[in-house]
């Protein structure tokens, strides 16, 4: 569930240079799809050299990583609280390429935080974003997933109406809303049950 009171654009600290920021948050490790994300970046970055990678997280890929991506991205290491809250808020574009995770909670924190998400058409991330509308899916290819960061890149009314969708699909997904939901849900079940009681 998304936590829009401690995830939120207010947390965004302008970097000031004529760069665009794109964002990844958690393991650095081969099944976050960690590969995927690198070789998209750099086939976007090679036709948009304001591209940036911010890397928040740490793990068996680090070293390969950065070896890799050199002085195009930024490892950012472990984030928490409110230096990870400003790590989202500060970007201007979250990628996530994975394609194991049933929920991808990453991909609320960036919608909560008012950024414009690039996934992978996969697990939860699918679920969790309307394509166009609350963030971009893709299939997992290279070229496809870096033709969305491209574009995203030079639109600057694209990413904040991404931005605007986002921050209406994590708004509804938030605890309250989710627990109200549930809460009923178990009162229609109830009264269900009640009346096929007393029709008996």
């Amino acid at each position: 569930m998304s936590n829009t009171a401690r995830f939120g654009p207010h947390h965004r600290v302008a970097h000031g240079r004529d760069r665009v920021d794109v964002l990844y948050a958690g393991r650095l490790a081969a099944e976050k799809g960690v590969g995927l994300l690198a070789e998209a970046f750099e086939r976007a970055a090679a036709h948009d050299d304001r591209l940036h990678l911010l890397l928040a997280g740490g793990g068996p890929e680090e070293a390969q990583l950065r070896e890799r991506l050199g002085e195009r991205a930024t490892f950012l290491g472990w984030l928490e609280d409110d230096a990870l809250a400003r790590a989202y808020a500060s970007a201007d574009l979250f990628c996530f390429a994975s394609q194991t995770d049933t929920f991808g909670q990453v991909v609320l924190e960036a919608q909560a935080s008012g950024l414009p998400v690039v996934a992978v058409a996969a697990g939860g991330p699918a679920e969790l974003i309307q394509d166009g509308r609350s963030g971009v899916l893709c299939r997992p290819e290279a070229g496809e997933l870096a033709a969305a960061l491209r574009g995203l890149a030079r639109s600057r009314r694209s990413r904040e109406r991404l931005a605007r969708g986002g921050l209406v699909a994590a708004e509804a997904r938030t605890w309250e809303r989710s627990l109200a939901r549930l809460a009923d849900g178990w009162a229609q079940a109830l009264g269900d049950l009640a009346g096929v009681r007393s029709a008996a």
